[in-house]
């Protein structure tokens, strides 16, 4: 089955949102195609600010003093070397530059490193890479 072929359910997805601690808005229940609704509103998306400012932190056992201490982290490591990968993927998501990717990706690793010591955490992402 080619990858993005078929589309997952609406409950599926409302559990990924929940999941992902993303905002429900009424276009999240349902899903469209690409050409339809093409007119573009600001009132349907959303900020990652807005989004990190939502939050709430409190059942969070940690906190960055600075927010984007661990970005800034991850680039000096791409800096002195200490971040590879087989493919760069710069283009394909949108990043600025090959360290910008890298240094993304560092914080991705990061933070399912983190996600992983729990096993629940295992559980979920095992059943949705099925």
């Amino acid at each position: 089955e080619e990858f993005g072929s078929s589309l997952p359910s609406d409950s599926m997805l409302l559990d990924l949102e929940k999941t992902l601690m993303l905002p429900l808005t009424d276009g999240s229940l349902r899903l469209r195609t690409d050409d339809e609704d093409s007119s573009v509103s600001e009132d349907s998306f959303f900020s990652a600010a807005e989004l990190f400012d939502s939050l709430h932190f409190e059942d969070i056992p940690f906190h960055l003093s600075k927010p984007v201490a661990a970005y800034e982290e991850a680039l000096q490591l791409v800096k002195e070397g200490k971040v590879a990968c087989r493919t760069l993927r710069t283009e394909l998501l949108g990043c600025y530059s090959d360290q910008d990717f890298l240094a993304k990706l560092h914080c991705v690793r990061q933070a399912f490193q983190e996600l992983l010591e729990d096993e629940s955490n295992q559980l979920f992402f095992g059943e949705v890479g099925k």
